[in-house]
């Protein structure tokens, strides 16, 4: 520490420095060369250890405090080591109410069938459970797999070690009870809590990931709670944008807004309308949205596929390792403006679209969805998977819409042999 200190006199602002020693046969420790440019291979090749990520994480939390954006705090590390565990490590998987159903009647989906079996293979204990089967005194009644009997059961666990959030809730006192059940854990800080935002904003989103000058370039224009002129103001610039509540999700909230020749035309999942004037569409829009905040966002023209809109989802999860990797690059139609379709193959229908270059544009997708995902980890804390949604326009150039906290996986992969999908299990 005292030599990383004078290194920082003599260089200015280092925010992270390489030091390597030899120890003589007394003990005594000799510094023989220091680097304010660390390599970092042995850091990151340190396997299950948090060398990897405290490596990576950290200069970034410090280089987006220098730029002088707001962050939460830093995430603290892993409250405990698999190597310190007596018992198996247990990682609670949260769910709603409504998935608990299947496995009370043992018609769990395939889904959480693989997590059970990655689980066993791992020797971990994975449970599920939701906001029912809370009890006091950090108990949880919890279901898992039983290897042996092959059934799904009951059992009363301690809180889990890991802390794996899949659960939103619609009606107002679940998302209360969630809340403060989230809440405890973080202050009783033996568990590691994973994706515990239920939702990235859409402006939220868009206001960190513009700070990042690789990303700038792939994010459309976005307003938050613009007035009525500007978004008459946005429709004269682009012709069409997206009105969208900040906090939907699954698609809901969404409405393209189309400038006419004469008039405009309101799209959503339940109607196509015209309108003569502005101030029709208006109180359209309003009827929608209600009080909620929502984003006016450029409509980017994307290439087609059998004259649908051409989407892209990617899944990017923390690995063993705790590095970021994308585990599915998806294409699927959209029907209307918050339909979707169905999902597409990669290799079949990229290569009918970009014949020059699929592979080149499968790359720059994986690239800003990992840049992404490490933007939005430096401000929220601790993350284990996110769903990117990107259209791709005709020149090729892929373009980030919005970011999903508790990825929907099913639609995505349904047309696809499970097994062909095992690494989205296995992180």
């Amino acid at each position: 520490i005292t030599e990383a200190g004078r290194l920082e006199a003599s260089s200015s602002n280092v925010a992270e420095a390489e030091i390597d020693l030899d120890i003589d046969q007394r003990g005594f420790s000799w510094i023989s060369k220091t680097s304010v440019k660390p390599a970092k291979q042995f850091a990151t090749g340190f396997r299950g250890s948090l060398s990897a990520y405290q490596s990576i994480a950290r200069p970034l939390h410090y280089c987006f405090r220098l730029a002088g954006f707001p962050l939460a705090q830093e995430p603290p590390p892993w409250p405990l080591r698999p190597a310190d565990f007596k018992q198996k490590p247990t990682i609670g998987i949260f769910e709603e109410p409504a998935e608990m159903g299947s496995l009370r009647r043992q018609k769990a989906d395939k889904l959480k069938m693989l997590l059970a079996q990655e689980g066993s293979k791992l020797n971990c204990l994975v449970y599920h459970f939701s906001l029912p089967d809370l009890r006091g005194g950090k108990k949880i009644e919890g279901w898992y797999y039983d290897q042996e009997q092959k059934k799904w059961l009951s059992k009363t666990f301690p809180w889990p070690r890991v802390f794996y959030d899949r659960a939103t809730f619609l009606r107002t006192a679940d998302k209360k009870l969630a809340k403060q059940f989230r809440k405890s854990l973080k202050q009783a800080n033996t568990t590691l809590l994973l994706n515990s935002r239920s939702v990235f904003g859409k402006g939220f989103t868009s206001e960190i990931l513009a700070r990042i000058p690789l990303l700038s370039r792939h994010l459309p224009f976005n307003l938050i709670n613009p007035s009525p002129d500007r978004v008459k103001e946005m429709l004269t610039e682009y012709n069409s944008i997206f009105v969208k509540t900040e906090y939907g999700s699954n698609l809901s909230g969404v409405m393209k807004i189309s400038r006419l020749n004469k008039g405009y035309l309101f799209s959503d999942k339940y109607e196509n309308k015209r309108f003569s004037s502005f101030k029709q569409l208006w109180t359209r829009i309003k009827k929608e949205i209600k009080t909620d905040p929502y984003v006016a966002q450029q409509a980017i023209n994307p290439v087609r596929y059998e004259s649908y809109p051409f989407n892209v989802r990617t899944i990017v999860q923390k690995n063993g390792d705790g590095l970021w990797e994308v585990s599915l690059v998806k294409p699927w139609v959209a029907t209307s403006p918050n339909t979707r379709g169905r999902p597409l193959q990669w290799a079949e229908s990229a290569a009918d679209l970009f014949t020059d270059g699929a592979d080149k544009v499968r790359d720059e997708i994986c690239r800003i969805s990992l840049i992404a995902a490490k933007a939005l980890e430096a401000h929220t804390g601790h993350l284990g998977e996110l769903g990117i949604d990107l259209v791709i326009d005709s020149g090729a150039q892929p373009w980030i819409i919005e970011v999903n906290g508790k990825t929907n996986k099913y639609f995505f992969i349904k047309d696809d042999n499970l097994n062909k999908h095992y690494k989205l299990f296995y992180n």
